[in-house]
């Protein structure tokens, strides 16, 4: 429920929503982007 809220309140400047799951359940969200590459990326940006 918290998730369609949030997806139904459109984009928030400066917030993503991402997504981990096991890679052995089926809760795999493909509409949002995977939380490690997301992190990484961040944090990437942020050393420079």
């Amino acid at each position: 429920m918290i998730l369609s809220l949030l997806l139904a309140a459109g984009p928030l400047a400066g917030f993503a929503l991402v997504h981990d799951a096991p890679s052995a359940t089926t809760l795999a969200t493909p509409d949002l982007p995977d939380a490690a590459t997301t992190w990484c990326a961040l944090l990437d940006r942020a050393r420079r």
